[in-house]
């Protein structure tokens, strides 16, 4: 699929009660957490999406952080919960929930546009 302005959902499903269930994720300091939330939720609106960069100057950005060193100090218990992964040659972070999310999301995108061609050519009969 061609990542372009219509592939950027208009919501991103978030369910709070498997964030805070996960005990990964209460290991973590609040400062992480906020940072982790963050990084979750530009992961679908990135250019990348639904993956994140795998690249420290970028990250840090988008997980709100204060300064670089800010994430170097906590980036190692949020990384945790990613996977590296290669797509098309280039080496980004991914989650399965946001990648489930993800395909769910664009399986409903694409059975409107489906609907919508169907209910145009039938109209032009």
């Amino acid at each position: 699929m061609v990542l372009d302005e219509r592939s950027k959902p208009n919501y991103q499903p978030w369910r709070e009660e498997a964030f805070k269930s996960d005990l990964k994720v209460w290991k973590m300091t609040h400062l992480q957490r906020w940072m982790y939330r963050s990084l979750l939720q530009h992961a679908f609106v990135c250019t990348q999406r639904p993956r994140l960069p795998n690249d420290d100057e970028e990250l840090w950005m988008m997980a709100d952080c204060e300064s670089i060193e800010q994430w170097n100090d906590n980036k190692s218990m949020i990384l945790k919960m990613f996977d590296v992964v290669t797509v098309e040659d280039k080496e980004v972070l991914s989650h399965p929930r946001l990648e489930e999310d993800w395909t769910n999301l664009q399986s409903i995108r694409e059975k409107r546009v489906e609907a919508g061609r169907k209910g145009g050519s039938s109209s032009k009969s």
